[in-house]
């Protein structure tokens, strides 16, 4: 029996020195071991990294935009060639048949308004005064810049023949800017409506640029047409 109790004592001791370990032994890791990683580990990167992807996207920019100022600055340069052509051949030949088509188109306009108008080869008599076509009244001018536009202007051969329906418009509409300054005459003294006629082609360099912008917009069209029938006919095909 008393060495039952010695044994139950060394049981008791051995049991006390099983929890001698220290209470946090389990615990021994660091509270911030899961966490080792530094917070902005992901975020690796240098700030300036975008900032360098832009600059390289913007240097490739850069040669388009170069080749595209070249391509405008040839297209204008080629424009106004062209139309100082076109301006010294129309002014430096005598036209006499356009000159005398465009009196009797104005005659016709007036005489609808006021049917005693005359008409006596290149001039138009009305209310006392003796209105004469010169070449520089005919539309020669307005003409010859849309022809350079169209010229120019990178388009089909087609485009351009299809253009031509524009010359006689801006024909009429010239002679109907003409015919509306001589029917002023019966209004104002003759200083005004010389000042009329040379101010109010303004009017008719306006309407060239509709034209142009027409023009520019049927391109266009037809060329969208021609590419989305180009994508439906390979459509087909695959």
């Amino acid at each position: 029996m008393a060495m039952n109790g010695r044994q139950q004592e060394n049981t008791g001791k051995q049991s006390a020195a099983g929890k001698a370990e220290h209470p946090t032994a389990g615990k021994a890791k660091h509270p911030t071991a899961g966490k080792a990683k530094h917070p902005t580990a992901g975020k690796a990167e240098h700030p300036a990294a975008g900032n360098t992807k832009d600059s390289v996207k913007n240097n490739a920019k850069q040669p388009l935009l170069k080749n595209t100022s070249i391509k405008n600055s040839v297209v204008i340069a080629r424009f106004f060639s062209v139309f100082l052509v076109l301006y010294f051949l129309t002014t430096s030949i005598e036209l006499e048949p356009l000159k005398k088509a465009v009196a009797a188109t104005v005659h016709f306009f007036v005489s609808i308004v006021e049917p005693k108008a005359a008409l006596a080869g290149t001039s138009i008599l009305f209310g006392g005064f003796d209105f004469s076509i010169i070449q520089l009244c005919t539309g020669v001018v307005s003409m010859s810049i849309f022809a350079a536009l169209i010229l120019t202007y990178p388009s089909t051969s087609k485009e351009k023949i299809l253009s031509i329906a524009f010359l006689p418009v801006i024909f009429f509409f010239n002679a109907l800017r003409i015919s509306v300054v001589i029917l002023s005459s019966g209004m104002f003294e003759k200083d005004t409506v010389l000042f009329l006629h040379e101010q109010t082609w303004v009017l008719t360099a306006f309407f060239v640029l509709f034209c142009w912008y027409l023009f520019l917009n049927k391109t266009e069209k037809i060329s969208w047409e021609k590419q989305k029938a180009d994508k439906k006919g390979q459509d087909q095909k695959n």
